[in-house]
């Protein structure tokens, strides 16, 4: 009886140690980006996997054999691809998908959401004096790249205002932005001589680095510097969170 359940633990060991791993990336075909949260399933089996924020994706456990590879993600054509698993070996591919403008597997899915994001940021500037710095955005994207944003300041004085910001398209591991607008302010400044007696230029440049995703949503630390109508440099820091 003992003989036998030895043996049988030891079968079961050696089927359980006779399998492999596929590993892999999965990308947009046209832009070269990882596709982040993308299903990655191996037909016939209960096996699957989803894509990390960088694209990559593991599925271990893979029973020796020739399978396909099915790979789904919102907005993209499904894939199927052929994969060959190896028993104690690691079987890498590398899969591309062709956007469909809508859904899963190419067929329409409403969003449910408006993709837009909301900023938070704070800092110090200098004009005569050291000044407090505080900026509230909300954006609307109109392309993938371009966001038009209102938003409500505190730069020495009150301000309300509107612009866009450009996010710099293929940047991997964060984001780098342009931002520029105009602003109004509301409240007259003390000092004289100050540049922001009307209408005032508020351009910026800023790099996001990735603090979470979610779902429906992600976040970015940032880290940005500032020019008031070319008289005002600050510099300040901040919370984004696009959805």
């Amino acid at each position: 009886m003992r003989k036998a359940i030895i043996l049988m633990l030891l079968l079961s060991h050696l089927l359980y140690s006779q399998t492999g791993m596929v590993r892999g990336i999965v990308k947009n075909q046209s832009t070269g980006e990882p596709i982040v949260g993308a299903m990655v399933l191996v037909e016939g089996t209960p096996f699957g996997s989803t894509t990390d924020k960088l694209g990559w994706f593991e599925i271990k456990d893979v029973p020796p054999g020739r399978y396909g590879l099915v790979v789904t993600a919102l907005d993209f054509e499904a894939k199927r691809i052929e994969v060959s698993v190896l028993s104690d070996e690691v079987s890498y591919v590398n899969v591309e998908l062709q956007t469909t403008g809508g859904g899963i597997g190419g067929f329409a899915m409403k969003r449910k959401f408006i993709r837009g994001y909301v900023g938070f940021s704070v800092g110090i500037g200098m004009y005569k004096r050291v000044l407090s710095m505080t900026n509230i955005e909300l954006g609307i994207f109109v392309t993938k790249n371009l966001a038009l944003l209102g938003s409500l300041s505190y730069f020495g004085i009150g301000s309300i205002g509107f612009g866009a910001k450009f996010f710099v398209p293929n940047v991997r591991e964060f984001t780098l932005y342009v931002v520029g607008g105009l602003k109004y302010p509301l409240e007259d400044y003390p000092l004289k001589d100050y540049p922001f007696e009307d209408l005032y230029l508020d351009l910026g440049v800023g790099v996001g680095i990735p603090v979470f995703e979610g779902p429906s949503s992600s976040g970015f630390a940032l880290v940005e510097v500032r020019s008031l109508s070319f008289s005002v440099i600050g510099i300040m820091g901040g919370l984004e969170i696009r959805f």
